[in-house]
């Protein structure tokens, strides 16, 4: 069956099916909240206006990481002074292909304002300050042990159902795409200041309730509650390499290499796409299919589509779709250049086949794009409570508990196990993790694991509809096929962009771009030549 995503119809929570999410009870907002911040001093402004506070500018820069950078640049790499070395063949690569690049430390980053609240605030305000000298795309090369990401705060329905928690801390590199604030209907006017995504100053960040339970329109949907002022339209293209060593960036800047260059890449396979669609999400066939025709890939002509239906058993597929498993999964990783997935997932899997299959992929004439529209599939750091994680007060914390007995205890080592009653209150997490806290998700496996895999990764970090993922996956799509562009940031920055465009006034959570484009990870480099 055919089913059109450009719609974004609301589903019910039972459309969700395994792809479930709990929040916990209600946290009261500052009534100040809602004030917003001047750029203007008070002696210009307007009768009226002169009691708002002035909002903060770029601090003023002690070490400027930029200090070594050319004039103009086009990709700014964020990364950790033991990567440089690693980093450097990439910068040469980069340089001579007409993709100018400069990396930044992350001890130097550290250096630009000791009064900076933490160091993910060090690094978006370098983005800005980038920005304004020609940078396009920005890769945050390493795991968040090396170079932080931003927590949004999930607060819980108040009086909502499955309560256990009284917050969640939920990672995110959006923080850093969304770069300014107050943004109008037209994103190319907003306020010359950095969105710190904390305009209440309570030290939690881009507040929200969740999830599903939320009814629209309410005075606590995304659209009216919206104490930190996050407007989130993206405004610049932004990638992490997952990586933990120097060898992991090694490996992957050798896969990068490889692909811009076209070597081992065989030419017949530039311009293919598959489409993967699983049989246990209901829908899964539909949503793929929509995703081909409105994008304009259809048109390319089937020569240059492949269609896999996994999970069917004795059943057939339907029309038009090649019933297959895990061989033929493998199969399409060395013949089409960009993989579109439709289906449940997990952290570490698609339904069915997982992190091991993708390391032990042997695809030796393709690297392909991969787009996951499914749950956590694009997970790349931990979610507070659920994993281990190294929390803002330093230590670690591993939160369990048992909503049968309502109970709960933290089980880190060196922790008391003392309870924490129910609902709890987690400790609010790091902006970065620890050895002990980080661990090896699907987009590391694709990326990292091998020579072979995949040379981009994008999925949800969090629960989600597989419509949503799939239409931004359809407006990268489309950004190929119709508008002809050919740099994956480009191509990401539009998927997004047309989500937000359709969806910024939404209240739903599952559809609000200030929380759902918070899910969509790319792992891998934003400034990455599309074969």
């Amino acid at each position: 069956m055919r089913s059109s995503i450009l719609t974004l119809s609301v589903f019910t929570v039972a459309s969700l099916a395994a792809c479930s999410s709990a929040v916990g009870e209600r946290h009261e907002s500052n009534s100040d909240a809602l004030l917003k911040c001047s750029p203007v001093p008070p002696d210009e402004r307007p009768p009226g206006q002169s009691g708002v506070p002035m909002c903060p500018n770029l601090p003023p820069t002690t070490t400027d990481p930029l200090a070594n950078a050319p004039a103009s640049f086009a990709l700014l790499i964020v990364a950790p002074a033991m990567f440089k070395a690693a980093l450097a063949p990439l910068v040469a690569h980069k340089n001579a292909i007409g993709m100018p690049a400069f990396v930044a430390t992350m001890e130097d980053i550290r250096k630009m304002a000791p009064s900076t609240v933490d160091d993910a605030r060090h690094v978006k305000d370098l983005i800005a300050i980038a920005q304004g000298r020609g940078a396009r795309y920005v890769m945050l090369a390493g795991d968040t042990t090396q170079v932080p990401a931003r927590n949004y705060t999930v607060y819980p329905l108040p009086g909502g159902a499955g309560v256990f928690a009284n917050a969640l801390y939920l990672p995110t590199d959006f923080y850093y795409a969304n770069l300014f604030a107050d943004h109008q209907s037209d994103p190319a006017y907003h306020a010359n200041y950095v969105a710190d995504w904390d305009a209440d100053h309570d030290g939690l960040y881009n507040v929200v309730y969740g999830a599903n339970e939320v009814p629209t329109p309410t005075s606590i949907d995304a659209v009216h509650f919206n104490p930190d002022n996050v407007d989130a339209y993206p405004d610049i293209a932004v990638g992490r390499v997952p990586a933990g060593s120097a060898s992991d960036v090694t490996r992957f800047v050798n896969k990068v290499i490889r692909y811009e260059n076209g070597t081992d890449m065989n030419p017949l396979n530039a311009g293919t796409f598959g489409f993967v669609e699983d049989a246990n999400y209901g829908s899964a066939d539909g949503i793929a299919q929509g995703m081909a025709d409105d994008s304009g890939v259809t048109a390319l002509g089937a020569s240059k589509i492949s269609r896999l239906g996994i999970n069917y058993g004795t059943n057939p597929a339907p029309a038009g779709w090649t019933k297959g498993g895990s061989p033929e999964i493998a199969a399409m990783f060395n013949s089409a250049r960009w993989i579109n997935y439709v289906g449940h997932g997990g952290p570490r899997s698609w339904d069915g086949w997982g992190a091991y299959e993708v390391a032990g992929l042997a695809n030796t004439t393709t690297l392909p794009i991969v787009f996951a529209s499914a749950c956590d599939s694009g997970q790349f750091a931990p979610n507070v409570p659920d994993e281990f994680y190294l929390g803002a007060d330093g230590l670690e914390h591993y939160i369990r508990w048992n909503a049968s007995t309502r109970t709960s205890y933290d089980a880190a080592p060196g922790r008391s196990g003392a309870s924490l009653g129910f609902p709890f209150s987690p400790p609010a997490k790091s902006v970065y993790d620890n050895a002990n806290s980080v661990v090896q998700y699907m987009g590391w496996y694709s990326l990292l694991a091998s020579d072979n895999g995949a040379i981009a990764y994008i999925g949800s970090t969090q629960t989600t509809q597989d419509t949503k993922p799939a239409y931004v996956s359809q407006g990268m799509l489309a950004s190929y096929a119709t508008k002809g562009k050919r740099i994956l940031g480009d191509m990401f920055l539009d998927g997004q962009r047309d989500f937000w465009k359709l969806q910024r006034l939404s209240g739903d959570y599952f559809t609000a771009p200030r929380v759902f484009l918070n899910y969509i990870a790319l792992q891998g480099d934003p400034s990455l030549r599309v074969q």
